[in-house]
Formats: C-alpha cells, sequence, structure tokens
C-alpha cells in the first residue's frame, strides 16, 4: 500500500506505508530499565508537544 507525501523539491511522490510511519511517527523509548521517573518525563514531554 501506498500514501502520497511531498518530496524534496515540493513534487508529489507515492510513500510505502513504512515511509509514511517513519517520516510521520513517534519513535517512543522502550527501555525494560525505564524508571516511573523516566516515564514520567516522557510523559511530561508528549502532553507539552500535543496537549
Amino acid at each position: 500500500a501506498a500514501t502520497k507525501g511531498e518530496g524534496i523539491d515540493g513534487i508529489s511522490k507515492a510513500l510505502s506505508v513504512g515511509e509514511w510511519l517513519f517520516e510521520n511517527g513517534v519513535c517512543l523509548p522502550s527501555d525494560t530499565k525505564m524508571t516511573d521517573e523516566d516515564l514520567d518525563r516522557v510523559i511530561g514531554i508528549i502532553k507539552g508537544l500535543w496537549g
């Protein structure tokens, strides 16, 4: 499957689902050693970005 995206030069191009996710997704930390404080910090940052 593909979605429409915009290339570097502003010209539309087809994106694979993987490319779309890479360009639009959010990578969250998921280390098994994360503390509650680490988790609270990540949550605070996300809430600050997307309120």
